[in-house]
C-alpha cells in the first residue's frame, strides 16, 4: 500500500501498522444480550449498532470494519465495545488518534477486500499498510487545522443536505405532476382535440362552441342526459365512473353532427342501445354509422329489450369488444364537426382530435400498453420456439397457455388519469430482475470500465 516514492516532510518517517500499533479482534455481543438501558455504544464495522451496560473498550479507540464495511474507520471517544465485526486500535501515547483516524480514512482500506461473497478486510493486510507518521507536536498541529477547516466543510456539507432534501422533495412533486397528467395538462389545453373528449371545443363542458350548431348539439346532449330511458340509466350505472373493467365511458356524447350514447375514446368503443323507434331509422343508423366508423370507431348496438331481458350478454358483448385493438381512423370526406380551421378530410385520432399531415392516429396509453404487452408475449414466444428447436422436441400441446401474464393494477382508489391514458402495473411495462455481485471466480467479470462496486462504496 505504499506510494512507492512519495516524499515526506524531514522528521516524517514512513512504517507499516504493525510497527505503530497492535490491531484487536471486537467482540461478539448478541442483540438478545445488549442492555438497552446501557450508555455505552455497541460499534460494529458499520458505526454504532446499539447500547451496553458497560465497555469492551475503557476509553478513547478506533474501530476499524472487518466483515461487511470493510475498512470503514471510526472514531470513538468514550468507551465503548466493538463487536466481533470490527477491529479495534488503541495507539500508543505518543500518536494522536484523530491523526491516526484521518490517516488510515485516506488509505481505501476497502480495496484491500479478496472475498468472494462477504467484503472482508484481514488482519495481516491491514498490519502491512504503510502509514506516515508525523512528530507528536505537528500531529497536534494537523489535528487542529483539520478540525477548523472540517467545521467549515460540515456547515457546508449541512446546507448542502437541506438543499438535496428540498430538491429531493421538488423532483417527486414534479414527478408526480407528470405522471398525473399535470405537468402536460397547458399543452392539452392549448391543443385541444376537435372532436369533444370533454375538453375541446363541442365537446361536454366546452367553453367557446365553435358553430351553432355545435351549441345546439351540446344543448341537445345536456337534455338526453336529463331525459335517459329506464334502459339506459342501467347501463350507465355498470359503465360509469371506471366501474367496468377501468375503461373510462361518457354517455350522450357529440361526435361531429351526431350524438352517441355511450363512448369508450381509449378504444374507440361506441355503445348504442335502441328503442322500437329505430326500426324506422335504419338507413339514418347506418349513415351515421358509417361515419363513425371513418372516424375509427366500433358501433356495438343493441334493443332495449335485449338489455332488459339478456343484461349479462350484453355486457359480455361490450366486455370482449373493449378487450380487441382499437382500429384506426380511415380518410373521411365528412366535414365532422365542422370547426372552421379543421381539415374536414382528415379522421379523427384517439382522442377525438384530427390526425396529423399524413393522417395517422395518435396512439393512446391503453393502445399502447396492448402494444407492449402483444410485444413481450410475442418475444416470449419466439423464445420458446427456440428452446424446442434446440432441444429437437415438438412444441407441446397449448404450451402457449404456460405464458406468464403479468398482473393488472388495481385501480380502485387511483386517481382519474387525463383522457387517453391509462394505469398499468410495473410487471405489465417493464421486466423487473435482481442484481448479482460478480464471482471473483470469472476473470472476465473484472478488469473491465464498468464499476459494480456497491453504493456505500463509490467514490
Amino acid at each position: 500500500m505504499s506510494d512507492g516514492d512519495r516524499l515526506l516532510p524531514a522528521s516524517w518517517i514512513e512504517v507499516e501498522l504493525h510497527e505503530l500499533t497492535e490491531v484487536s479482534y471486537g467482540k461478539a455481543l448478541a442483540a438478545a444480550s445488549r442492555s438497552s438501558a446501557g450508555r455505552v455504544p455497541v460499534i460494529g464495522s458499520s458505526g454504532p449498532v446499539g447500547f451496553h451496560s458497560h465497555a469492551l473498550v475503557d476509553g478513547p479507540c478506533l474501530v476499524v470494519g472487518r466483515k461487511g464495511a470493510a475498512g470503514s474507520v471510526h472514531l470513538v471517544r468514550e468507551p465503548s465495545w466493538p463487536i466481533d465485526t470490527a477491529y479495534f486500535i488503541r495507539p500508543p501515547k505518543d500518536i494522536d488518534l484523530a491523526y491516526l483516524s484521518g490517516l488510515l480514512s485516506t488509505l481505501r482500506l476497502w480495496q484491500l477486500d479478496k472475498s468472494t461473497a462477504i467484503p472482508s478486510l484481514s488482519r495481516d493486510d491491514l498490519y502491512r499498510v504503510h502509514v506516515a507518521v508525523a512528530p507528536r507536536a505537528e500531529q497536534t498541529r494537523i489535528v487542529a487545522k483539520l478540525e477548523e477547516l472540517l467545521s467549515d466543510l460540515d456547515a457546508g456539507v449541512a446546507e448542502l443536505k437541506t438543499a438535496q432534501k428540498k430538491l429531493a422533495q421538488y423532483r417527486q412533486s414534479l414527478l408526480k405532476a407528470a405522471v398525473e397528467g399535470a405537468l402536460t395538462a397547458e399543452w392539452r389545453a392549448e391543443h385541444a382535440p376537435l372532436s369533444p373528449c370533454g375538453r375541446g371545443a363541442g365537446g361536454e363542458g366546452a367553453h367557446t362552441p365553435a358553430t351553432l350548431d355545435d351549441v345546439w348539439l351540446q344543448a341537445r346532449a345536456r337534455e338526453l342526459r336529463k331525459q335517459q330511458t329506464a334502459e339506459e340509466h342501467a347501463l350507465w350505472q355498470q359503465l360509469r365512473a371506471k366501474r367496468f373493467s377501468g375503461w373510462k365511458f361518457r354517455r350522450q356524447q357529440p361526435l361531429g353532427r351526431f350524438i352517441v350514447d355511450f363512448v369508450c375514446f381509449a378504444q374507440r368503443l361506441i355503445v348504442e342501445l335502441d328503442g322500437g323507434q329505430h326500426a324506422q331509422a335504419a338507413e339514418y343508423d347506418k349513415h351515421r354509422d358509417d361515419w363513425l366508423k371513418q372516424q375509427g370507431f366500433r358501433v356495438l348496438r343493441f334493443w332495449n329489450n335485449e338489455w332488459s331481458m339478456q343484461q349479462e350478454t350484453v355486457l359480455e358483448a361490450i366486455w370482449q369488444a373493449l378487450q380487441r385493438k382499437p382500429p384506426l381512423p380511415n380518410p373521411s370526406p365528412a366535414r365532422g364537426e365542422g370547426l372552421e380551421n379543421a381539415d374536414a378530410s382528415a379522421p379523427l385520432s384517439p382522442h377525438g382530435s384530427r390526425a396529423g399531415g399524413e393522417g395517422e392516429a395518435c396512439e393512446t396509453g391503453a393502445q399502447l400498453l396492448e402494444r407492449i404487452l402483444s410485444e413481450r408475449r410475442a418475444r416470449w414466444e419466439a423464445k420458446q420456439l427456440a428452446k424446442f428447436k434446440e432441444q429437437g422436441k415438438t412444441p407441446p400441446k397449448d404450451w402457449q397457455k404456460k405464458y406468464p401474464e403479468p398482473e393488472q393494477p388495481d385501480t380502485t382508489d387511483c386517481p382519474e388519469l387525463p383522457e387517453g391514458w391509462t394505469w398499468s402495473s410495473i410487471g405489465q411495462c417493464f421486466q423487473v430482475a435482481v442484481g448479482a455481485t460478480p464471482s471473483r471466480k470469472q476473470p472476465s467479470y473484472w478488469g473491465g470500465s464498468i464499476k459494480w462496486t456497491p453504493k456505500s462504496r463509490q467514490e
